[in-house]
């Protein structure tokens, strides 16, 4: 069995596979480390509290169910996120709360009209509440696309790489959305915080 003081040096995947095997103190454990991440994560797809609730708890009834086909030798946390990504788009479709904009390609866009400026956001921007509440709020405006890529990577701390996985989408396609997402979310803090100056 899994002895609770070793639980927090198990890496997610040997987790799952003790989760598999029928410990369900592994599983407790997992769910205790995705949960509020989870939720966060729902929520930018699905604007009620109840709503993304209720995915949350689907999104882990799904791992329960599928902890078979679990490849413990890749990343557990790209599978959660998406699982995560199509349990919420699912629960919009169903909602029919989901424009087609939201999922639309990315291909035709210019980059020419977001600014030339395409950094990574720097970590200032999100190292105290109030500004990670600003920049939420910003990438929450974005077209789902950018605000999914955003947040992974961002509030979850996920590789370009998982990203990819999550998305299952190329990394040049996840690096792309990254700098135009990133782009989008300067520029509107830019006009937010020039909002008071006349345009030249």
């Amino acid at each position: 069995g899994v002895l609770p003081e070793q639980l927090n040096t198990i890496t997610d995947e040997d987790l799952l596979v003790r989760w598999r095997q029928g410990a369900s103190v592994a599983g407790e454990e997992f769910i205790r480390r995705y949960i509020r991440r989870i939720y966060g994560f729902v929520r930018s797809f699905v604007s009620s509290h109840g709503d993304a609730e209720d995915v949350t708890q689907e999104v882990f009834i799904k791992v329960w169910r599928h902890i078979k086909k679990f490849d413990p030798t890749r990343s557990a946390r790209a599978r959660i996120f998406h699982i995560a990504r199509t349990t919420a788009l699912d629960a919009l479709k169903k909602k029919k709360a989901i424009v087609f904009s939201d999922l639309e390609n990315d291909e035709g866009e210019s980059v020419v009209d977001t600014i030339a400026d395409t950094a990574p956001l720097p970590p200032e921007l999100y190292d105290n509440a109030e500004r990670l509440k600003k920049v939420t709020d910003v990438v929450n405006t974005l077209p789902l696309i950018y605000r999914t890529v955003l947040h992974l990577r961002y509030m979850d701390d996920l590789s370009f790489r998982e990203i990819a996985e999550v998305l299952n989408e190329s990394i040049d396609t996840v690096k792309s959305r990254h700098l135009r997402g990133v782009a989008k979310v300067k520029n509107l803090l830019n006009k937010e915080e020039n909002n008071d100056i006349a345009p030249n």
